[in-house]
């Protein structure tokens, strides 16, 4: 923020010869909602959180100095890729934004650990005299005294503030007035979309407790047009650490299957304005700015081999190479596979789009398959009807 960037390398040589700057004014006014996770919609739209701190934004470049610009007010955004046209769409919380295979967006935010993004903004346009107080669903219970099992011992510093607080009746949620063991920074909610754990870890969200060093499952099912979800680990989390550096901000569904993420690293995570001044001289905020790391977790006996025989170069594949990819197990290579037939504009892929709509047995492969049939121009009104009856 303010910008977003576009980097492309041209030949091959792992340097970017295109830098180009795309969009301005996103608002950096508080550190903790900065605009983040731009994520590939089944729609061939460039999903990102503006994280609540919105801001008015436009195309960068003097050629667009007369334009308006978009207003984020508590709002997300997307994008059309080609066009570069860019809307608000519903959310506007914090730090995550991620989608199921089946194009539901979800998001997070300090202790609303999951959320359904239930209105979709560019609906709601249609009728502007209809007040909607809110598009987004908590799916899972949020508050201020949701439980977290952390093993690591809480700062000094946070106790010793949480107990300051505490006698000064500071009228602050009842999870900053206690040292540790309740959530305060949920980040990162990514829906897992890997084979390699098995059904039973399918369309569980994962969710970073960065204050709490530690990362927490929830188990999601339907709930009439939302969901609702709850947590999976009773009385422990998914993963727990004892070292006080360990924030786990977000996480990737990866091309192994497998859930990698990514832990930030750092001696303190705290938002500037939540610390007390003589504290804060204290502390040094910057401590381990030059760190950070990343994880995969395997389950157990994980062989790479046995879960992914063969990584293919979809860049080198063939359009019809790509339209096979779209029956994997594993969401990188779906999505992958789904963004570059529409890079592509391949109208040849059009027939076996057509018949992986009709004949294949997998429903996300269906659904990619129509959408590519959108994304390349040529969707007739026999696939909305075969896709209307569909069993799924």
């Amino acid at each position: 923020a303010p910008d977003i960037w576009y980097f492309k390398d041209t030949n091959g040589d792992g340097k970017a010869d295109v830098r180009r700057k795309v969009f301005t004014g996103f608002s950096r006014y508080n550190v903790q909602a900065i605009m983040n996770n731009m994520k590939w919609g089944l729609d061939h739209r460039i999903y990102g959180s503006a994280a609540g701190n919105g801001g008015i934004v436009k195309h960068a470049g003097d050629e667009h100095a007369g334009e308006k610009g978009v207003s984020l007010a508590r709002r997300d955004f997307r994008f059309d890729p080609i066009t570069e046209k860019l809307e608000a769409t519903s959310g506007g919380e914090r730090y995550g934004n991620c989608f199921d295979d089946w194009g539901n967006r979800f998001l997070c935010n300090i202790r609303n650990p999951v959320q359904h993004v239930l209105l979709p903004a560019h609906y709601l346009a249609r009728n502007p005299h209809l007040v909607v107080p809110r598009t987004v669903n908590d799916v899972a219970e949020s508050g201020d005294q949701l439980r977290v099992f952390r093993i690591s011992e809480p700062e000094a510093w946070r106790t010793y503030r949480a107990q300051r607080w505490s006698l000064d009746r500071v009228n602050y949620p009842r999870s900053e007035l206690i040292g540790a063991g309740f959530w305060t920074s949920s980040s990162g909610a990514t829906v897992y979309r890997g084979g390699a754990y098995g059904d039973a870890f399918r369309d569980n969200v994962f969710i970073g407790e960065v204050a709490g060093n530690l990362v927490h499952r929830q188990i999601l099912t339907r709930d009439g047009v939302t969901f609702k979800s709850r947590r999976a680990d009773p009385d422990t989390e998914f993963v727990r650490s004892t070292d006080n550096w360990f924030r786990p901000v977000n996480f990737v569904n990866g091309p192994d299957g497998c859930l990698h993420v990514l832990d930030m690293y750092r001696e303190t995570i705290e938002h500037p304005w939540s610390i007390p001044d003589d504290i804060k001289a204290k502390l040094d905020l910057s401590s381990g700015n030059d760190r950070g790391r990343i994880w995969r977790i395997t389950p157990p006996g994980f062989e790479l081999a046995k879960s992914m025989p063969k990584f293919p170069k979809l860049s080198k594949a063939t359009t019809q190479e790509l339209v096979a990819h779209l029956e994997s197990p594993h969401r990188w290579w779906r999505e992958t596979a789904h963004r570059l037939i529409y890079e592509r504009q391949d109208k040849s892929a059009e027939n076996d789009l057509r018949k992986m709509l009709r004949d294949s047995e997998i429903p996300q492969a269906r659904l990619h398959a129509i959408w590519s049939l959108v994304g390349l121009g040529v969707l007739l009104r026999d696939d909305i009807t075969r896709a209307a009856i569909d069993e799924n």
